[in-house]
């Protein structure tokens, strides 16, 4: 009994299978419209190195949101345990007034009012640091932005200076 090799689709078989067929060639096509480094941005921004600083863009947005997350996560910690630490410091405000007798004389009011600003003014604290922290990071992003920009920039007018440079040394053979 004779085995089918193109049946069975081995590597080294002289006859192809038409899944093999189908592979290889939508595999090809596949691969050539597929993106890589050097056809992710239009040619005419930048040249061949494009799609590497289009990749370091990225990471670096990556980073940054990373980061950005990071901040996000740390603010609601810090508020959250704020809140818990006021809150388990005022359960105590009653008991102690009351041991001294002061618990009608106006001086709990005050004390439970003063709670309620001091935690509003460390809230606000935390705030402003998240929010500097935040602000550092729009700054990495900016500068990340600006650099990708600014080299695409340079690129575009280094090729052009070339393609000037090229154009000047043509002859004119009319």
């Amino acid at each position: 009994m004779a085995v089918n090799y193109a049946v069975t689709g081995r590597a080294d078989d002289p006859y192809p299978t038409r899944a093999n067929t189908m592979s290889a060639t939508y595999g090809g096509l596949a691969g050539k419209a597929a993106p890589t480094f050097t056809n992710t941005a239009p040619t005419t921004f930048g040249g061949g190195t494009s799609g590497q600083r289009f990749a370091d863009l990225q990471s670096a947005l990556g980073g940054v949101g990373y980061q950005r997350s990071g901040v996000q996560r740390q603010r609601a910690m810090s508020l959250d345990d704020l809140a818990r630490q006021f809150a388990d410091m005022r359960r105590g405000i009653p008991g102690q007034l009351n041991r001294r007798g002061m618990l009608d004389s106006g001086q709990f009011q005050r004390a439970l009012g003063r709670s309620y600003a001091d935690e509003l003014r460390n809230a606000g604290r935390t705030e402003l640091s998240m929010q500097d922290a935040l602000n550092q990071l729009a700054m990495q992003q900016f500068g990340a932005e600006s650099q990708f920009a600014q080299s695409g920039l340079n690129n575009a007018l280094s090729s052009a200076e070339r393609r000037a440079q090229l154009a000047s040394q043509i002859r004119e053979t009319f």
